[in-house]
């Protein structure tokens, strides 16, 4: 029973269910209310906010429990290991404890104070922006010695990533300064439609930026879905071109007052409308997400599956959690802050999952041997190689500072003998192995890592 019970708790899938569930709710409970004509002084809604707060608490600690996990069988020292540790535990204390206060505030006190609001928005972007910058600087790397196009194309997605959520901060604690201090009660209809038309200019960088961010996912998603149905180009271009009519049928102003002139004369189409609305934004993320899952079925090796892992759920939470809502406009109860919330553990997740497949590929011969002939690791393959490219660049430069081989001496590597080239090797040889036993000497498959 107890081994059931974890599968449900601890599967892909299972998360993966939950999250979208989560996010949806709290997204789109406001156009429900339109539909069935809620008030926001309807307790359900408090009732439904709390349970929320209490799921994203709940599955935000299943995801970096297993993250955790990933990362400690991973080629990481156990020191940056540590550290990371640290970091995730504070992050998490600093995100729950003010989520629970507002919770209980709203169901006991049926209002809040909006300061808290204030602190975890910026923890979340905080956190992001760090790991969409190291990603930035990662790719830069990457792209400029490999030449790979898949490369370039998230080098220019973690660029726009860092710009976007510096926009989304931006605007959300623009809208939030708004608003009194103290949160209550307030009409929802009145105040989305006396603020809808006042857009201001930051919201117009943000969604623009949102936009051109949704397109660089596009592209390195059909760059690597090509491989999979480079046979089919019909299901190839159907399969992407929904969720990009979806997208921009919801974003253009001319698709939008169509619909709205449509709704105005057939009223029975607004149901309609509002579930394809609410669900067109899910769409494009849960492709992305899945083409990722793909991957992981094509490789029988468990290591590099659990190192995929974060990044199916990263690409699928980054365009989710920064999509536009009506948060920041009506704060009781704030639906879509816990979305919001994603963004900094998305891009974290992201980074994750490009940055441990590279290195466990570089330290392991084998997994490395597994993915040759394989076109949709060859991003992986070319990362593993810039990253062992690059250390036993630093040993060279160690050898050179410490002048143990004479090379101070010598024009180039080839005035060296047979025998200074076979020490020279080994020398590599060993400092290589010094630094990976600083992580572990195997993986958990038991693979001997590549020296």
């Amino acid at each position: 029973m107890s081994y059931k019970r974890d599968i449900i708790i601890f599967s892909p899938i299972a998360i993966y269910v939950i999250l979208l569930t989560l996010i949806y709710v709290d997204t789109s409970v406001f156009d429900y209310m339109d539909l069935f004509e809620f008030s926001t002084s309807n307790k359900i809604l408090d009732i439904v906010f709390v349970i929320s707060v209490a799921v994203f608490i709940y599955i935000n600690t299943i995801i970096v429990y297993k993250l955790e996990h990933i990362i400690q069988d991973s080629p990481i020292p156990k020191t940056s290991f540590k550290r990371i540790n640290k970091i995730i535990t504070i992050y998490n204390i600093l995100l729950f404890v003010p989520l629970i206060i507002i919770s209980y505030q709203i169901i006991f006190e049926k209002s809040y104070y909006i300061h808290f609001i204030y602190l975890i928005l910026l923890i979340s972007h905080i956190f992001g922006l760090f790991f969409s910058i190291a990603g930035l600087l990662k790719f830069l790397r990457w792209s400029k010695q490999s030449k790979e196009k898949l490369a370039i194309t998230y080098l220019i997605s973690f660029a726009l990533f860092s710009i976007l959520i510096i926009f989304s901060l931006l605007y959300h604690i623009s809208e939030i300064s708004k608003h009194p201090t103290n949160i209550t009660l307030i009409n929802y209809h009145k105040e989305t439609q006396t603020k809808s038309l006042n857009i201001p200019e930051i919201y117009k960088f943000y969604i623009s930026t949102y936009i051109l961010t949704f397109f660089a996912i596009w592209v390195s998603t059909f760059f690597l879905m090509y491989q999979h149905v480079s046979k089919n180009p019909v299901k190839l271009f159907v399969t992407m071109l929904i969720p990009m009519i979806l997208f921009l049928i919801n974003l253009l102003p001319n698709t939008t007052i169509l619909i709205v002139n449509l709704i105005s004369m057939y009223p029975f189409l607004f149901p309609l409308y509002t579930i394809t609305s609410t669900l067109s934004f899910f769409i494009g993320p849960v492709i992305f997400s899945s083409v990722i899952f793909i991957l992981i079925t094509n490789t029988k090796n468990k290591t590099f599956k659990n190192y995929l892992l974060p990044l199916s759920y990263g690409l699928f939470l980054i365009l989710v959690s920064t999509q536009p809502s009506v948060f920041s406009k009506v704060l009781y109860p704030p639906f879509g802050l816990i979305s919001l919330l994603f963004s900094g553990l998305s891009v974290y997740m992201i980074f994750i999952g490009f940055y441990l497949p590279s290195v466990s590929i570089k330290n392991n011969y084998l997994m490395f041997r597994t993915l040759i002939g394989k076109y949709q690791f060859e991003l992986f393959k070319n990362m593993a190689r810039v990253e062992y490219e690059n250390e036993v660049k630093k040993i060279f430069d160690k050898i050179q500072k410490g002048d143990e081989f004479k090379l101070s001496q010598k024009k180039n590597i080839d005035q060296l003998d047979k025998e200074e080239i076979s020490r020279l090797v080994e020398y590599v040889k060993r400092e290589l192995k010094i630094k990976d036993n600083t992580g572990k000497g195997k993986d958990n498959t038991g693979n001997k890592r590549y020296t």
